[in-house]
């Protein structure tokens, strides 16, 4: 009996004695004899290590000449996940001081994410001035934009600095969203900072 196993999957464990080829990555047991009407179960465990569908193949032959086959088609879908953070370069800052935040994301899941779009909210009492990352970084009173980010793959992080400059002294959230058609509703994320005036 020989299975063989898709690419897709990564061995952890063959029951029954069977024997792994890993050039090929097949399987083999061998199974003395079968009686009329008996059946004989074999085992293996894998982890599924991409998306999509995985097929199974499994062949057995005896030495009367008998053949056998059969498919087991097996669907892999991803988890979709994203971790989004803000931090505060400085906290609290003066009135009139430059200072910046750092977003990053990262993606948590299983899933290659597409066009990605985020979007920061800032109060007018704040002022855009630069930003920088792996994609454009542009503002406008009380909105900036991170251009489209076209894939974000698993364990991939991005980092983006965004610089500005308080302008009236109070408490302010900076608040960023941001969207993917994989995900099923928006990541949010955001950061207090505080602005004196010695």
């Amino acid at each position: 009996m020989v299975c063989i196993v898709p690419a897709g999957f990564e061995l952890k464990e063959i029951g029954q004695g069977g024997e792994i080829n890993p050039d090929s990555n097949t399987i083999t047991w061998t199974i003395p004899t079968i009686g009329a009407g008996e059946v004989c179960e074999l085992t293996l465990d894998a982890v599924a290590r991409t998306t999509g569908d995985q097929i199974f193949l499994v062949r057995a032959k005896s030495d009367h000449g008998g053949e056998a086959s059969a498919t087991c088609q097996t669907k892999v879908e991803g988890i979709t996940s994203v971790a989004m953070s803000i931090r505060d370069l400085d906290d609290p800052i003066e009135v009139g001081v430059e200072t910046g935040y750092e977003i990053t994301l990262q993606n948590d899941g299983t899933q290659v994410l597409h066009d990605l779009e985020m979007i920061c909210e800032i109060p007018p009492e704040i002022e855009f001035l630069s930003g920088t990352g792996p994609t454009a970084v542009s503002g406008e009173r009380g909105q900036i934009r991170i251009a489209n980010i076209t894939e974000l793959s698993p364990s991939q992080d991005l980092v983006y600095q965004i610089k500005v400059r308080g302008a009236k002294e109070g408490n302010f959230r900076l608040r960023a969203k941001l969207v993917s058609p994989e995900l099923n509703k928006p990541v949010l994320a955001e950061e207090l900072t505080r602005i004196y005036e010695d």
